[in-house]
């Protein structure tokens, strides 16, 4: 992408007048002859090329501090002296600017089968004031759908779903992922996405938005434990310390039989006698479920027996 211009400006003085022919014209005594056409001016700063002291580059004002035919902003710009040429009028040196372009990656094809780069100039060959940056176009294969999700969001209403985007804006929905799905099948029809990402993608020109997390609703448990957890907690204590209270008791107070008087517990030690039981089953049975003490049981023992010797005299 050079571009090339002649500085040799005195070839079109006439000589000895201030005149500037044209490219077309010729400078006959000093007078410019011939046909005029329009007056070209590439670099639209409002001077003619044939007058202009920098024909590539705006410079309205036309400074030229060093008197060397070529505008002070043709000074600027990085320049290659590659060449030189000389003319009937007079001697001097070809100039032209070096560019040194680079351009970004071409662009996904889209639905148009078209692609686009940017590029720009860093030497500033058309401008030294401001970066050439201009945009490429050209066609491509048709385009590859690429599809990203995201993961499945929490279930609502027995489905569950995720956003799914082309990155390569096909603007075409042939293997575009299912965005809803049963929650918890096994199975999900449809194509795979090429990869699945934590954040949703951008539009086009617009900036990638976060994905906001949707909270796992809480169970109906575990928002009553979170709001009476204390109470639960001194509940239970208590409940366990009557448990352990009670067991105690239990164990370490026996029940009491009250016998009404001596002669019922002397009959209940005849009877227990007359089925078979021992004097010693008799009396652990007696102190186990009654409130007699042992001297009152062995008295009766002593009783029980008198009266059966008193029978057999």
């Amino acid at each position: 992408m050079d571009e090339e211009f002649d500085l040799q400006t005195d070839l079109f003085h006439c000589g000895i007048c201030n005149n500037v022919c044209q490219p077309t014209q010729e400078c006959v005594l000093g007078q410019c002859v011939g046909d005029l056409p329009p007056a070209q001016d590439q670099d639209g700063d409002g001077v003619p090329d044939g007058q202009d002291n920098c024909p590539a580059v705006p410079n309205p004002l036309q400074e030229n501090t060093d008197g060397d035919n070529l505008g002070d902003v043709c000074d600027q710009v990085v320049l290659d002296p590659g060449s030189s040429s000389s003319g009937s009028s007079g001697g001097g040196s070809g100039w032209r600017c070096i560019s040194n372009i680079t351009c970004t990656s071409w662009t996904f094809c889209n639905e148009n089968l078209q692609q686009q780069r940017s590029c720009t100039d860093q030497n500033n060959c058309k401008s030294p004031y401001t970066a050439n940056t201009y945009t490429e176009n050209r066609t491509c294969q048709p385009c590859q759908e690429s599809w990203i999700c995201t993961d499945w969001q929490s279930c609502q209403n027995g489905q569950e779903t995720r956003v799914c985007y082309d990155e390569h804006q096909c603007g075409t929905t042939g293997r575009k992922p299912v965005i809803s799905n049963s929650c918890g099948a096994s199975v999900v029809p449809g194509p795979e996405p090429v990869r699945i990402t934590s954040q949703i993608p951008p539009l086009q020109g617009q900036p990638r938005p976060p994905i906001v997390q949707q909270p796992q609703s809480a169970s109906t448990f575990d928002a009553l434990w979170n709001n009476y957890k204390v109470y639960f907690i001194a509940g239970f204590s208590v409940l366990l310390l009557s448990i352990i209270v009670a067991l105690v008791v239990a164990h370490t107070i026996k029940p009491q039989a009250r016998a009404y008087n001596f002669d019922d517990l002397v009959q209940w030690v005849r009877k227990e006698k007359e089925v078979g039981a021992t004097d010693e089953e008799i009396k652990q049975l007696i102190t186990q479920n009654t409130g007699w003490n042992h001297d009152d049981v062995e008295n009766a023992f002593r009783e029980l027996n008198r009266a059966a010797a008193e029978q057999k005299a």
